[in-house]
């Protein structure tokens, strides 16, 4: 019904592609996520969801799209870790151990700056 009112709202679709993803019907979900960002390129936590619910098979447009926005990051931002744990996830699914490692370690550490002990 949302969808009738707002069809390009890019956080109602990423809000119902989680939704779908939590209920397993990831297929839906990643197409919900992929329709964020065609309204939001740089919906940084639209990246990551997707990449949670696509298995990374090769360096595609979409990959690139998402090193793009990462690039385009600021960083030390929520958007910047996003981004970097979306990569070493989808780096990790293509078996790229080590560009996979170099985004978890960035990920973390702006995370880890936001932790005061």
């Amino acid at each position: 019904e949302a969808l009738a009112i707002r069809p390009k709202d890019a956080d109602l679709l990423h809000g119902l592609g989680v939704g779908l993803m939590e209920k397993g019907s990831l297929a839906e979900a990643a197409e919900h996520f992929r329709q964020a960002l065609a309204v939001d390129p740089g919906m940084a936590r639209a990246w990551l969801m997707l990449t949670q619910v696509k298995r990374q098979q090769e360096r595609d447009a979409e990959l690139a799209g998402m090193e793009a926005q990462h690039a385009k990051a600021p960083e030390g931002s929520l958007a910047r870790m996003q981004l970097s744990f979306g990569l070493g996830k989808a780096n990790d699914d293509l078996k790229d151990y080590g560009r996979a490692f170099d985004y978890f370690a960035e990920g973390n550490a702006i995370r880890r700056a936001g932790i005061d002990y």
